[in-house]
């Protein structure tokens, strides 16, 4: 991916690599962004039809559906096929997800746990349909006094995480991870936060601003639980952006949710969230990627007239360069506080006897085939790492 757009300033001194946007001449860009830009032209019919698979990894068939019937674009049997069992797949795990984790969190409350849910439903209830925002798990953050409390309670009701997915050690859950990712044997997916991911940029999105800004669900699938204010999931999407599952970019939906969010928010209300959490050079250098012709002319006119420093700028382009974005324990560690990355990275190294003894329970050496297979992670192919490979424990973000 490469970026599609120029680049707006940004706030000297920085200057920061382009984020990645799919190139501005794929059928991903246009089903993308033509609903916020209706001067795109419409791609080849053997374009979009060869499209199709990507467009449904990518969670947009449905949105590819709606638009080659507005239209009126017909493309051949086999592709459109491709995008409606996409669709519908997609909207099987959006259902599931919302079945089950409404189960799961009404059984909350019963814990006076307090709990916000971010993202998912929430940015969802503000595109055009919920098939078009598809979702397949339930983020809530909890305070951190009753985080592992809450992991505890979904525990016993059948929730656990992935054995890959565990820490060398039990205090890398809190130290030096944002979040556990849970799953149910019936299907359920719950990502469980006590802080706002990346750590160092999202640290002033507090669970107690969340809280005091959210609001009780009303008439729907988590009727009476409270989701997170739009303007605080319009924040936490920016911040997405870079942390989504240890890897920037790869989920592009995201670009779509941040523009349906800006149109259900002000300009005041988007320059005061961005100056409130120390993100304002930030959220313009965001919507700086964005298709010129997406963003309305009086945000930009807002947000550039105030000032702001960029927290951790050269994290910040350590994080995008290769090959911190093409490897997990890279990207963990420039995502942490100095002495919490120093902490993950002798822990990753010296992983604790009963996590090795889970990992590889009929050998003798374990250290050394954890040392050999994080080498050969780190040096192959860092973005698709075996099943007991070091940086499958370092994941704290939601899908």
């Amino acid at each position: 991916m490469t970026s599609s757009s120029a680049r707006r300033p940004l706030s000297p001194p920085y200057d920061l690599p382009p984020l990645p946007v799919p190139d501005t001449r794929t059928v991903l860009y246009w089903v993308l962004f033509r609903d916020f830009d209706p001067t795109l032209p419409t791609p080849p019919v053997l374009a979009l039809a060869e499209a199709a698979p990507t467009l449904a990894a990518h969670r947009l068939a449905a949105v590819a559906l709606r638009l080659l019937q507005e239209l009126g674009v017909t493309l051949p049997s086999e592709a459109t096929a491709q995008l409606r069992a996409g669709a519908f797949l997609w909207g099987q795990r959006t259902a599931t997800a919302l079945t089950l984790g409404r189960a799961a969190l009404d059984t909350l409350p019963k814990t006076s746990v307090p709990f916000v849910v971010t993202k998912g439903l929430g940015i969802a209830l503000h595109h055009r349909s919920l098939a078009e925002r598809p979702f397949s798990d339930v983020d809530i953050v909890v305070p951190k006094a009753c985080y592992h409390k809450t992991l505890r309670h979904f525990e016993s009701s059948g929730y656990s995480e992935r054995e890959e997915s565990k820490p060398p050690w039990r205090l890398l859950v809190t130290s030096c991870r944002e979040a556990v990712n849970l799953e149910s044997p019936a299907g359920g997916r719950l990502d469980v936060h006590h802080r706002i991911p990346p750590w160092i940029w999202g640290d002033r999105v507090t669970f107690a601003k969340l809280q005091q800004h959210s609001r009780a669900h009303r008439d729907g699938p988590f009727s009476g639980h409270p989701l997170a204010a739009t303007v605080d999931n319009f924040i936490i999407s920016t911040l997405h952006i870079i942390s989504d599952r240890n890897r920037p970019g790869e989920s592009v939906m995201i670009w779509r949710d941040i523009l349906f969010l800006l149109e259900n928010l002000t300009d005041t209300e988007i320059l005061e969230a961005s100056l409130n959490y120390r993100l304002l050079p930030w959220v313009r250098w965001i919507l700086s990627a964005l298709p010129p012709n997406t963003v309305r002319t009086s945000l930009t006119f807002t947000l550039s007239a105030a000032r702001g420093s960029l927290p951790h700028p050269r994290r910040t382009a350590l994080l995008l360069a290769s090959p911190s974005r093409r490897n997990v324990i890279l990207n963990q560690t420039l995502r942490l506080p100095t002495w919490r990355a120093a902490l993950f990275l002798i822990a990753m190294l010296l992983p604790g006897p009963a996590f090795l003894r889970a990992r590889f329970p009929n050998s003798h050496r374990r250290y050394r085939l954890w040392w050999l297979q994080g080498w050969d992670t780190l040096t192959t192919n860092p973005l698709s790492p075996s099943p007991t490979s070091p940086t499958r424990s370092v994941h704290g973000d939601s899908h």
